[in-house]
């Protein structure tokens, strides 16, 4: 595979055909075996015909067995011309009108077999993609500019543009309204999607998104590098075991902070975050953290900074240590791809990374690419498109304020986007003017709304109540409004009626055969659920969305490092798929 700079990237993208927008139910259109010899620009149909029985399919990114009626549309389409993006559109026969795009996280290329099975079944046209590649931690893909233009921005936008024109083709009406779904990795795209390209969903659920990628992964790193330092060999600093009594610690000083005791952190941040109370009396043991052990939970907890002290990233909340990922620069390409794409240098080892000198460097050359920190959503805002995003409290991989540094920052933006020298008066704000900033928000809430999800990990997962249809997996025990972020987003975009509570359900083991252990709700940043006094703490009926202590809202040193850094860059949207 021939590797090129990033300097010489030039990047010749194709062209799609723009569609006209619609509404319908049924086939009304050609016959689903004639969609193979639809003409669309860029794309190639590779196949097309009639599910009529069960269909079981696996890729990388996902797996399920349906057996709704479909026409299932195959195809590869080209937002570069070395790169071939494979893609799916399901067109059920009982539809709903609405278009559903779900997306992968990581660099994991395949398509969301999971979600597309999940949702073909409540009438969704679903649409998928591989991203341009298949697989993701293994093969360096990411070598191949084409192949990362595809994945980092290009896919989505080419990928849609086809499957309206099949879904025009098939039913004779365009969607009535489009939707896109993605975590982590499928976050960034989600926020990416309405940054640069507004025009294409009405609605996006983000979750724990990874938009500013390069300062997300290095954090990734930071916290790796305290745990192995020399090679994904070494014993860990902090054994998974001393992880999970450290979990155990902190929530049973930290669990009535939110004025009950249940067995949830509704926000971490009221939590003291030093351990010294867990110091070992006599030698080491079990129960107990040596200073060595201490010092580096601090650091992480901290997160990456330069070696003069100043902060360049938020870490993890304390509470959620027992998730956390101990290999993953080794195990992922997290470690490698600062080297394989911005360094040139395959053999390069991420441990050598270094905080002063090269920091700035891989988050400017990885930004144009695959990032999205811009508080800019003005023309998504301007053609009416919504943004559900939530995020765990307890994420273990990307830092759980990265969520709401991001929404501060959408608000100082919508404050502060008439003003004659905006960078003055970025470079000026304070902790106390971002935490004003949430009783005034500017209208923000009237487009894009938040939902911190307590003791959740990333995207899903956690010994707490972590589903709320927010993704594959994340199916609750009913789908109805008042348990659905997807419904409530659909209400939203369709009928103007704003979020304002998602009751999120825990299930035993978290498999729901087994029945349901609590429910929980879920509430409009910056409120969050405030307990009655009276009644089950199981039952979300018992609770309010409440104001969150001041004290609890104001930013770290960190997170205005970020909450600035992503309102300097509000112009910097990076490259664009060129659509006509």
């Amino acid at each position: 595979m021939k590797t090129r700079t990033l300097k010489s990237w030039k990047i010749g993208l194709l062209s799609a055909a723009s569609m006209v927008v619609g509404g319908s139910s049924a086939w009304a259109g050609v016959a689903c075996e004639a969609l193979a010899g639809l003409s669309i620009p860029s794309t190639t149909i590779t196949s097309a015909g009639q599910v009529t029985g069960p269909l079981s399919v696996s890729s990388p990114g996902g797996e399920g067995t349906t057996n709704v009626p479909f026409c299932r549309v195959q195809g590869v389409t080209r937002p570069t011309p070395g790169a071939d993006v494979r893609f799916e559109v399901w067109l059920p026969r009982d539809w709903n009108s609405r278009m559903k795009t779900p997306t992968t996280g990581g660099y994991l290329g395949g398509i969301p077999y999971t979600r597309m099975v999940e949702d073909i079944a409540h009438g969704y046209v679903m649409v998928g993609s591989n991203l341009g590649h298949e697989g993701g931690s293994d093969p360096r893909w990411t070598l191949d500019p084409d192949a990362l233009a595809a994945y980092g921005y290009g896919a989505h936008p080419f990928v849609n543009r086809a499957a309206r024109a099949i879904v025009q083709a098939l039913y004779d009406k365009a969607p009535f309204k489009s939707y896109f779904e993605g975590c982590s990795g499928g976050g960034r795209q989600a926020l990416m999607m309405a940054q640069r390209y507004p025009d294409l969903f009405d609605g996006i659920i983000a979750g724990a998104p990874s938009n500013s990628y390069p300062d997300s992964i290095m954090q990734i790193l930071w916290q790796q590098r305290i745990h192995k330092p020399t090679s994904p060999n070494d014993a860990p600093l902090i054994p998974m075991t001393k992880l999970a009594m450290v979990s155990a610690s902190v929530l049973a000083r930290c669990d009535a902070t939110d004025g009950v005791k249940d067995g949830l952190i509704t926000d971490p941040r009221a939590c003291e975050r030093d351990m010294s109370a867990l110091r070992c009396k006599a030698g080491d043991g079990p129960d107990c953290l040596t200073d060595k052990q201490i010092t580096g939970l601090h650091e992480i907890y901290g997160g990456p900074r330069r070696s003069n002290g100043t902060p360049l990233y938020r870490g993890p909340l304390p509470g959620g240590e027992y998730s956390w990922n101990l290999l993953p620069g080794d195990t992922t390409r997290y470690g490698a791809f600062f080297g394989d794409v911005v360094l040139e240098n395959t053999s390069w080892d991420w441990r050598t990374l270094d905080y002063d000198s090269q920091y700035d460097h891989m988050r400017d050359r990885i930004n144009p690419i695959m990032a999205s920190p811009s508080p800019d959503l003005s023309a998504f805002k301007a053609r009416g498109g919504k943004i559900l995003q939530f995020h765990g409290w307890h994420d273990q991989l990307i830092a759980p304020t990265a969520s709401p540094n991001y929404y501060a920052s959408v608000i100082a933006f919508e404050r502060l986007k008439d003003s004659k020298d905006a960078d003055a008066a970025i470079d000026k704000l304070t902790p106390r003017d971002v935490t004003a900033d949430f009783a005034r928000p500017q209208g923000v809430q009237d487009f894009y709304r938040l939902f911190m999800v307590p003791g959740m990990a990333h995207c899903r997962g956690g010994n707490a109540p972590n589903r709320f249809d927010q993704g594959p997996n994340g199916m609750p025990s009913k789908r109805d409004l008042e348990h659905s972020a997807m419904l409530q987003l659909e209400r939203w975009v369709e009928q103007g009626i704003a979020p304002e509570r998602i009751v999120a359900t825990q299930v035993l083991d978290n498999d729901p055969a087994k029945g349901i252990v609590r429910e929980f709700p879920l509430c409009a940043y910056p409120k969050m659920a405030r307990y009655t006094g009276k009644g089950d703490v199981k039952d979300p009926a018992n609770f309010t969305c409440g104001a969150t202590d001041a004290a609890n809202l104001a930013p770290s040193p960190a997170d205005m490092v970020q909450i600035k850094y992503s309102l300097k860059v509000r112009k910097v949207i990076g490259p664009k798929a060129e659509l006509k």
